[in-house]
Parts: structure tokens; C-alpha cells; sequence
């Protein structure tokens, strides 16, 4: 069961007991998540004959192959700018991935990028989401899996599944709903590759906004202060800056 803890919040835990109460009671059975709460501990004990658990590094934290960055811009405009002047630095050294809240948020990104992007700079950028028709999504996919886009401009449906090789930037343009979102987007970066099974390392920049009307009435504040306490459990504080800290109180 990949991706165990999905299943759950989007309510298919019957929908899988069912499966599992149907197949051959001799089976291996495996669930498989990078955060797994105590939701997911309970089902697990209900669904499988004595389980083991086994963590790597630790559970629900980022990946230690990430180096995380968090600015703080005045505007929604200002992240913009700050993206468009970041894209053409991440591209030679790998994929980028860049993350929205909304899919509205997704395409007025491209948009942007596409009508502000200088001639002396090519920056083919490209959205997936779920208001687009699933041949649209693969387009898109075979487009950055081929280099033939450089950036992918997403909704969460690309923090999960898909393992794409050579992601070494990821951007949360919009900050996560919480910290299991943000673990699983920023490990979208820094994974073994897929083709020489070497570690790769990865960077991750989380933009915030100090503007109260672009981050619906100070919401940037909640989920700066969240990331903060991230940070402490996993000894990454020396990152975090006086900025930061004024934004989170």
C-alpha cells in the first residue's frame, strides 16, 4: 500500500480492508509512506499479520538531502520576480519543481513566466493539475522527463507517486497545508537516481510573504511558525533568521 497515510485522509480505509479481506491470506503485505502517523499505525496493525517496522532516517522529517532555504518576500509579485530570476540558475543543474496551493495559482504562474521570461533567457515552464484532462498532465510530465521543460508548476498532485529522476530544486511558491505536505514536496528533490543509483542532493526554497492581503490575512504567519518548529526537531535552526521569526510571532 504506497503511499498508506493518502489512503487513509482520502477515505479508503474500507475500500483497502475489503481488497485485503479478498486476496490470499499468504502475502507479503507492505505499506509504504515518508510520514506515517498514528492513524496510519492503528490500520496497520489491523491490516497485517504482526508487522514490522522499519524507518529510515527519521519518520516524517525532510530528507538530510535536502538543504532548505525560506525567504521572505513583501508580495505575491515579489515571489513571482524572485522565481522568474531563480528559474534560469536552477536549470543546469537539474529539474525544478515548483508548488502551488491552488490550480488557478499554477496556470497564472506560467502565465507569468511566459510573458515576462526575456528572449535572452528561455525559460519553458509547464503546469499539472487536477482541472487538467489526464493526456494534458502526461503531455507535461514527457516534457520535463525529456528537458524539454525546465520547470513544472504544480498542485500537490505532484508531491506524491511520481518519481521523477534528477529533481534537484523544488519551490514552494505557496507554502504547505502542514508538515507532512511539505516533507513529502521538498523530497521530491535529492533522490537516488534512477540510473545510476547514486544519491543525489537537492535544494528546496519555501517563499513566504509578509503581505497580509496576498496570504490570506496572515496565514503565511501559521505556516511559518510550523516550519520553524520543523526545523528545531530536525536541527536545522541555524537557518532560521530574525525575519522569519518576526513573521511566525
Amino acid at each position: 500500500v504506497d503511499e498508506a497515510d493518502k489512503m487513509l485522509q482520502m477515505g479508503f480505509e474500507s475500500q483497502v480492508t475489503s481488497i485485503l479481506q479478498n486476496i490470499n491470506p499468504n502475502r507479503q503485505s507492505i505499506m509504504i509512506s515518508a510520514t506515517f502517523g498514528s492513524r496510519v499505525e492503528q490500520s496497520a496493525r489491523k491490516w497485517l499479520h504482526h508487522p514490522i517496522r522499519i524507518a529510515v532516517g527519521r519518520t516524517g522529517a525532510s530528507s538530510e538531502h535536502v538543504q532548505q532555504h525560506v525567504m521572505i518576500l513583501p508580495s505575491i509579485h515579489a515571489k513571482q520576480q524572485w522565481l522568474l530570476e531563480m528559474l534560469p540558475t536552477f536549470a543546469p543543474l537539474g529539474r525544478t519543481l515548483v508548488f502551488c496551493a491552488t490550480k488557478h495559482m499554477c496556470d497564472n504562474l506560467v502565465d507569468f513566466i511566459r510573458a515576462n521570461a526575456s528572449k535572452n533567457s528561455n525559460i519553458p515552464v509547464d503546469s499539472i493539475h487536477g482541472d487538467k484532462h489526464q493526456s494534458d498532465r502526461m503531455k507535461a510530465l514527457k516534457a520535463f522527463q525529456k528537458n524539454k521543460v525546465i520547470a513544472l508548476i504544480a498542485t500537490d498532485v505532484a508531491a506524491r507517486g511520481l518519481d521523477i529522476d534528477n529533481v534537484t530544486a523544488v519551490v514552494n511558491f505557496d507554502p504547505a497545508k502542514n508538515i507532512d505536505a511539505h516533507v513529502h514536496r521538498v523530497g521530491r528533490a535529492g533522490r537516488m537516481s534512477l540510473k545510476d543509483s547514486k544519491q543525489r542532493q537537492g535544494v528546496a526554497y519555501t517563499l513566504f510573504t509578509t503581505n497580509t492581503k496576498d496570504n490570506n490575512n496572515n496565514k503565511d504567519a501559521d505556516s511559518a511558525n510550523a516550519l520553524m518548529e520543523a526545523f528545531y526537531r530536525e536541527g536545522r535552526d541555524q537557518s532560521i533568521t530574525d525575519e522569519w521569526t518576526r513573521l511566525a510571532m
